[in-house]
This record gives C-alpha cells, structure tokens and sequence, in this order.
C-alpha cells in the first residue's frame, strides 16, 4: 500500500458560492452568491451562506422563506462591518 498527499496552498481565498439543492421531488434550486474580497471574512461569509440556505431549505423550502432568511442571516453578519 502506498500513501501520498499534497498541499497546494491558496494564493487567494473568497466568498464565491455556487450550489444546487434538491428542493422537493420536483424542484431544484441553483444559488449563485459572490461577497465582495478575498480574503478571510469573505471567505467565512461564504460558508456561513451554504450553512444558512441548507439549514434554510430542511425548514421552509419557498422561494420567499429562503431569500427571507439569507436576508436577515447576512444582514445580521454584516452589520457594521466595512470592508476595506
């Protein structure tokens, strides 16, 4: 048995989100989001977004429940917070 890995270290990280999530049996949602940066803030706004709309989708899969959520859940986050 050989093992192996690898470490490429990033030049850059970010808040760039894309997902798709099954809905119900007959809808599936495509969530495209983009946080402004690269760095560690947006990076962990990113995945405070995937986070959200999971959790989100298993409570009330509506278009508006959803959007309504992401609103109130980034808002809070980002609230006095300046980016530089």
């Amino acid at each position: 048995m050989r093992n192996g890995f690898s470490f490429n270290s990033a030049g850059s990280i970010g808040g760039d989100y894309y997902d798709y999530i099954s809905l119900d049996e007959s809808r599936t949602g495509v969530f495209i989001a983009d946080v402004v940066g690269h760095d560690p803030h947006s990076a962990m706004l990113g995945a405070m977004t995937k986070s959200c709309l999971h959790t989100q989708v298993a409570f009330d899969s509506s278009t508006n429940g959803i959007m309504q959520a992401m609103n109130r859940i980034v808002e809070k986050k980002c609230h006095g917070h300046q980016h530089p």
